[in-house]
C-alpha cells in the first residue's frame, strides 16, 4: 500500500540493521495471523544472530490492506485472527525454547525481544497474562491507552526469570512550521485513513490541496482537530 514505508519489516530491519551499530531494530508489526510462528521465530533469530541483542518482534493482528489484499495473503484470515493468543503462545515457545523437538534455527546467544501491539484493553490483558512487552497504538484507537497500560501493568505476570512489565504507547504526530500548516497536514493524514478504511486509500497519503478540497463532517473535524492538540496524550 502507498504511504506505508515497507509490506515487509523484517526485511527492511535488515537494511537498516547493516547501516547501523546501537539502536534496537523492531518489526512492527508482524501480522501473525499471515504468518506461522515457527517461521517468524526463524526470520527472527536469523536478524538476533545478525545483529546481537538489538531485535525487537512487534506482534500484530490486523489484516494489513484490503479486503482484496487480505484475501491475497490469506484464504483463512479471520480464523486465524480467532486463534492469535495460541498463535502468540506457539512463538513464545520457539523464542524461549521451551520445546526440544524442533529448533527455529539459528539459535541466537540473546534472544528477540517480544512486544504485543494492541489498541484494547483485551490486548494489553492477553500481553500481561503472556509475560510480554505492550506497545499501545494510541493513534489508531479511541480507547483511553493510559488506561489500557495500567491495566496491562496491574495485570502482568512474568514469563521468564527476572522480565518485567515493560510498555510504551505509540503516536501520530505532525510537524510544521505553523499550526495553521499542521492542521493541513492533517487533513491529508486523516482523509487517507478514512479513504484505507474504506477500500481505497492505495494511491497513498493524498496531497495537501485534495484534502483540503475535502468536505469533512463535524465529527471528522472533531478527530482532525485532536490529531493536532498537542494536549490530548499528556
Amino acid at each position: 500500500m502507498n504511504g506505508l514505508a515497507s509490506s515487509t519489516p523484517e526485511v527492511l530491519l535488515a537494511w537498516i540493521g547493516g547501516k547501523t551499530s546501537r539502536i534496537r531494530l523492531g518489526t512492527g508489526a508482524i501480522l501473525l495471523p499471515h504468518y506461522k510462528p515457527f517461521k517468524v521465530a526463524e526470520i527472527h533469530h536469523t536478524l538476533a544472530t545478525l545483529f546481537p541483542d538489538r531485535i525487537d518482534i512487534g506482534l500484530g493482528r490486523a489484516p494489513g490492506g484490503s479486503a482484496e489484499v487480505t484475501n491475497a495473503l490469506n484464504d483463512n484470515f479471520l480464523q486465524a485472527v480467532y486463534k492469535m493468543p495460541d498463535l502468540v503462545q506457539e512463538l513464545l515457545t520457539y523464542i524461549d525454547q521451551t520445546v526440544t523437538h524442533i529448533h527455529a534455527s539459528p539459535v541466537p546467544n540473546t534472544p528477540p525481544s517480544t512486544w504485543l501491539l494492541g489498541t484494547s484493553k483485551k490486548s494489553a490483558e492477553l500481553a500481561a497474562k503472556l509475560g510480554m512487552s505492550y506497545a499501545f497504538g494510541q493513534w489508531m484507537s479511541d480507547t483511553d491507552g493510559a488506561e489500557a497500560i495500567a491495566l496491562y501493568h496491574d495485570q502482568f505476570t512474568p514469563r521468564t526469570k527476572g522480565s518485567h512489565a515493560n510498555s510504551m504507547m505509540t503516536i501520530a504526530a505532525l510537524c510544521a512550521e505553523t499550526n495553521e500548516k499542521a492542521m493541513l497536514l492533517a487533513k491529508s493524514l486523516f482523509l487517507w485513513q478514512q479513504q484505507v478504511n474504506q477500500g481505497f486509500g492505495n494511491d497513498g497519503i493524498p496531497s495537501i490541496q485534495v484534502a483540503s478540497q475535502y468536505t469533512f463532517k463535524s465529527d471528522e473535524q472533531k478527530k482532525v482537530r485532536r490529531i493536532c492538540t498537542k494536549d490530548d496524550y499528556r
